[in-house]
């Protein structure tokens, strides 16, 4: 780890970006026994630089490959970084381990020259491609070939060449390069998570909101929301609001069933409708019973019309009438008053009835 932070810190200067990709994968799939790989990433910012850390690394990777598969090549280049390492990092912890290997492979690698009569010749070494991705699971295929896990070291022709990389719940990404013959090029691939489905049950035409956005109406069909933590509120006018946390994993399909209650206010509203319509039911009565005294009274004045005789009884009649007549108008006109006031409140209630107000992160706002 030490030496890993010490080579990044070597390697931090902005045009030197690729050596960072190219160590981090080479660490990456040392970690993992993939030495060949570990070899291209080392090997290819050697040809650059040759920090300390990196020279270590590269003789670690050519040593424990040379074990796998005994190859002289691999255990010539793990002699010579070893011993460039000694010369190089004059302090530090690895130049025991360094002098130790050194020890027993530099008389292994005079014994093998001993028992060859000559070296073969080196080949020209081939165009390279390093693939990493962030995403555990990666996987690469070249041109149609059976896909490799990620980090993988691809040996192409040079040219353009196209590859796929894929990982369960990301989006596939096409990827197009071109490949330098004697050459190792390093591409960091970004995988994007793939979106999650949300249906909604609720009410006819309430509104859905998923973090304070505003998607769509009931019922929603299942509809994209990134992957990870979302609030979803369900609103409509009438009903107290609906709110839930969610999480949504990638590519999973979230169903969420919204019972809104009826608010206060409606039910407040419904009452007044109710007062109202009491008020004038008997604004109603009364006004009936101010036609009925009225033309009682009607009766009393049409017979004194003709000349009849009026008694006495008749003439207190008349004017029981005309008293009763008038405080049933008054009646009626007080209780039409208040009937249309119970309408005006009823309609107020009900047409102002919204629900509370949703912030940006679809938490409840403010409630005018």
């Amino acid at each position: 780890m030490i030496a890993l932070a010490l080579t990044l810190a070597l390697l931090s200067a902005p045009e030197q970006s690729e050596q960072q990709a190219l160590f981090r994968a080479g660490s990456e799939a040392y970690r993992q026994g993939r030495y060949e790989v570990a070899i291209e990433a080392f090997e290819q910012i050697l040809r650059d630089a040759s920090p300390p850390p990196v020279v270590f690394s590269a003789a670690q990777g050519h040593r424990l490959q040379y074990f796998v598969n005994p190859k002289l090549e691999n255990l010539q280049r793990s002699v010579e970084l070893y011993r460039k390492y000694l010369e190089s990092a004059t302090v530090g912890t690895r130049r025991s381990h360094a002098a130790q290997h050194l020890s027993l492979l530099a008389p292994a690698l005079d014994q093998k020259r001993a028992e060859m009569d000559k070296l073969e010749p080196t080949e020209k070494e081939p165009a390279r491609l390093i693939v990493t991705t962030s995403v555990n699971e990666a996987q690469v295929a070249l041109e149609g070939q059976p896909p490799v896990p990620v980090p993988a070291a691809l040996e192409v022709e040079p040219g353009p060449h196209k590859m796929t990389v894929q990982a369960p719940g990301y989006q596939t990404q096409e990827v197009e390069t071109v490949a330098v013959a004697e050459s190792v090029v390093a591409l960091a691939v970004t995988l994007e998570a793939l979106p999650g489905r949300l249906s909604v049950q609720a009410p006819l035409g309430a509104r859905v909101h998923v973090d304070g956005r505003l998607v769509g109406l009931s019922p929603l069909a299942a509809t994209k929301v990134d992957a990870g933590s979302h609030v979803v509120s369900v609103t409509q006018n009438g009903r107290r609001r609906f709110s839930r946390s969610i999480e949504v994993d990638k590519g999973e399909d979230v169903e969420v069933a919204a019972e809104l209650e009826v608010s206060r206010q409606r039910y407040f509203a419904w009452g007044s409708f109710a007062v109202a319509g009491g008020l004038a039911i008997g604004s109603g009565i009364a006004a009936g019973l101010v036609l009925d005294r009225e033309a009682q009274a009607r009766t009393i004045e049409d017979e004194t019309r003709t000349g009849m005789g009026v008694s006495v009884d008749r003439i207190e009649a008349y004017r029981e009438l005309e008293s009763s007549r008038n405080q049933y108008r008054a009646t009626a006109i007080g209780l039409g008053l208040g009937a249309a006031a119970g309408l005006v409140t009823a309609l107020l209630l009900w047409s102002f009835d919204e629900p509370e107000a949703l912030s940006e992160d679809g938490s409840l706002g403010v409630r005018f």
